[in-house]
């Protein structure tokens, strides 16, 4: 399928697949249209909602089909970002024994099964904030920028934490501030700051690309 590998998988892969389901939306929006001029019924393979609606009802639909669509892609964004870190977390102590590392097998140490290592606070996000604050010799300015993106990924996973529990209570956050090509960025900002960070530092090279044994 075609994100069976979230852990290596492209942001770009994702972004295409959303310009492809924007289009079918588009494409099936029209095609309802043609058969309201002529007063027909949608075929039966359409949503019932679309029976005889009026072109308010179609527009409002189609623009609630895009912002479920932008919700999914984003969701799948956030957990490949999330799988990435998380594989990387894993290779990366078994390879080396930098002070990243061993932070990183302090987390891993607690828990009794690896899912149950937290990603946001007191977890993988943050071995990596303290580690480029307090050990990487990068310049300071890389060291914000990096820490900022490493900030952001973590606004986002509140978003992804109320779409994967059934969205039942009021997010604080207005989910218009999340678009998938504004995440996207983020996220690929982020894994550029990684991969100076890492090379700059002498780590073993955090690579979004590749499978965790490269490390």
């Amino acid at each position: 399928m075609l994100f069976d590998s979230p852990a290596t998988l492209k942001v770009g892969v994702v972004l295409g697949w959303y310009a492809v389901m924007i289009l079918g939306l588009r494409t099936v929006r029209e095609e309802v249209m043609r058969f309201r001029l002529v007063g027909q019924r949608p075929p039966e393979d359409m949503p019932s909602e679309l029976n005889y609606a009026s072109l308010e009802e179609v527009d409002a639909y189609f623009d609630s089909a895009r912002e479920e669509l932008e919700l999914s892609t984003v969701f799948i964004l956030i957990a490949s970002a999330e799988a990435r870190l998380r594989v990387d977390a894993k290779a990366r102590i078994k390879v080396a024994h930098d002070p990243l590392s061993k932070r990183l097998s302090e987390l891993y140490e607690r828990v009794d099964l690896d899912w149950k290592v937290p990603l946001k606070e007191k977890g993988i996000l943050d071995a990596w904030r303290y580690h480029i604050k307090w050990h990487s010799t990068a310049a300071e300015l890389e060291k914000r920028r990096a820490i900022d993106c490493l900030g952001k990924l973590k606004d986002t996973l509140a978003l992804r934490h109320w779409l994967a529990h059934g969205r039942y209570w009021k997010i604080n956050r207005s989910i218009k501030s999340y678009p998938p090509v504004t995440v996207a960025k983020l996220i690929q900002d982020l894994y550029r700051r990684l991969q100076f960070i890492t090379d700059q530092d002498g780590l073993p090279i955090f690579n979004p690309n590749e499978p965790a044994q490269s490390l």
